[in-house]
């Protein structure tokens, strides 16, 4: 084999050996900028796992908080409910008590109403006798001027008489008729006299029993304004009550007032924490997603690295196997030349004598360079081996 071939074929692999190490460099490279990745990836998830923590952490004391507001909510509604089942309590009592003062008074007001109605009916009744009196004096009146002017006739026939004798029987027949008509009348007046009488007796009667009324009226009226007196006291300490009660009423409406007022805080604020809850969980789903669209990343570079692996495994066994078969190839070329080179150089001595030392000389130099190539060959198979073990 001749030294060209062999600076050819030394350039070759030289060439072959700055490809893989340029492969090798470029994969390197692409192992440490998928570490880096991986390290980057991996800090992403530090601090995602970090932040869900702290979310986790915020979230525990939402619910707390929603909990503790819960809790609040309970309590106000039972004590308004509370409060509330207390002031119809005491509605009810107040209501109850009203009812009971005010039961004398009904009762007194009914006996003040039958009362006056009696005395309606005694009026009535003292009426009807002054217009009975007033239609007996009426009739007494006409009696009494009948009277006189049976007189005045009596009289006015009794000046006749004398001057008229000739009508005397008549006369007489009519002063009998007169007399008996006087009589009658007479006795009608004794009868209305009689009538009179009793009827001033029982006005009389009528009057004491009026009198005893108003004297009794006037006791009543006496006790009913020591009672009256008496209940505008009570309904005096009842307004006076009344009065504390409605302001402990204002007061405790201004407290609900101020509840509610709380309540709406306290609404706004879980409103606001709801919102932050809604806004958490969202941030939560997106994290969630990004660290899933990361972990897909990461298996995918993952799974992209494996193939890369194997691919690069895959062509460096080619290049290894395509290397060993060009050395081995080499090698054997070589032995060959080497074995024509030796046959080259047996028949040259036989057949060159004179060119013998010189053909030595030139072997001593071929075998010394062969011998360096051959330790330069085994040294660099020897590095290119060792590396490829390494890399592999």
């Amino acid at each position: 084999m001749e030294p060209k071939q062999i600076e050819t074929q030394l350039s070759w692999l030289d060439e072959q050996r700055r490809k893989d190490n340029e492969s090798i460099n470029r994969l390197s490279e692409q192992v440490l900028t998928t570490e880096e990745r991986i390290a980057s990836h991996a800090k992403q998830l530090q601090d995602l796992s970090s932040e869900i923590s702290r979310l986790a952490g915020l979230t525990t004391r939402i619910h707390q908080m929603d909990e503790t507001l819960s809790k609040q909510r309970q309590d106000f509604s039972r004590q308004l409910g509370e409060a509330e089942d207390r002031r119809t309590e005491k509605e009810k009592a107040l209501e109850k008590i009203r009812k009971i003062d005010l039961e004398p008074f009904a009762k007194q007001l009914e006996e003040l109403r039958s009362q006056i109605e009696v005395m309606e009916e005694f009026k009535q009744a003292l009426n009807d006798r002054r217009e009975a009196e007033m239609r007996i004096t009426s009739k007494m009146d006409n009696l009494e001027k009948m009277i006189e002017d049976l007189d005045a006739k009596d009289e006015t026939h009794s000046r006749n008489l004398v001057s008229l004798g000739e009508g005397r029987k008549q006369d007489s027949r009519r002063l009998g008729e007169l007399q008996t008509e006087t009589s009658e009348i007479l006795k009608r007046i004794e009868t209305m006299r009689g009538e009179h009488d009793s009827t001033e007796d029982r006005v009389r009667r009528v009057e004491v029993r009026v009198t005893d009324l108003v004297t009794s009226d006037n006791e009543r009226r006496e006790a009913q304004t020591v009672v009256l007196d008496q209940q505008n006291l009570k309904l005096t300490g009842f307004e006076r009550n009344w009065h504390e009660w409605e302001q402990r009423l204002a007061h405790f409406e201004k407290r609900a007032a101020d509840l509610d007022e709380r309540m709406l805080t306290y609404e706004e604020i879980y409103r606001s924490m709801k919102q932050m809850q809604r806004e958490l969980e969202e941030v939560v789903e997106r994290l969630e997603r990004r660290i899933n669209e990361v972990t897909e990343m990461q298996r995918l570079a993952d799974d992209r690295m494996k193939q890369e692996w194997s691919s690069f495994q895959a062509d460096d066994q080619k290049r290894w196997n395509t290397y060993k078969l060009t050395a081995d190839e080499g090698w054997r070329e070589h032995d060959r030349l080497h074995e024509k080179i030796v046959s080259q150089i047996l028949l040259l001595e036989e057949n060159v004598t004179d060119i013998l030392h010189a053909l030595s000389e030139i072997r001593e130099t071929d075998q010394q360079r062969v011998l360096e190539i051959h330790s330069l060959l085994r040294d660099w198979a020897a590095e290119i081996e060792q590396r490829t073990r390494s890399g592999g």
